[in-house]
């Protein structure tokens, strides 16, 4: 890694933090995102996959996330289906 033990660590402390306070618009990191920081702030510029190396290097690791949707719940989809077949 190019990044310095305090580099890392600053990462590190990173991941704790919510994206918007950098100003990116999303709730979660992604590689891309981090990319982005990381060059923005060291001036490194790393390669798509080394992201989640150096992740993996600090003991974390690549979480898909799960979308949640709210009318998946029974009692409220199936008055949407419903409506729907009646059209």
């Amino acid at each position: 890694s190019l990044l310095s033990a305090e580099q890392q660590a600053s990462f590190r402390a990173l991941l704790s933090e919510n994206p918007e306070v950098y100003g990116y618009n999303t709730q979660t990191w992604t590689g891309p995102l981090l990319r982005d920081w990381i060059e923005k702030q060291f001036n490194i510029s790393y390669k798509r996959a080394q992201i989640y190396n150096i992740l993996q290097k600090l003991g974390f690791s690549y979480q898909k996330g799960k979308g949640i949707y709210p009318e998946a719940a029974p009692e409220i989809r199936e008055p949407l289906v419903a409506a729907f077949k009646k059209k």
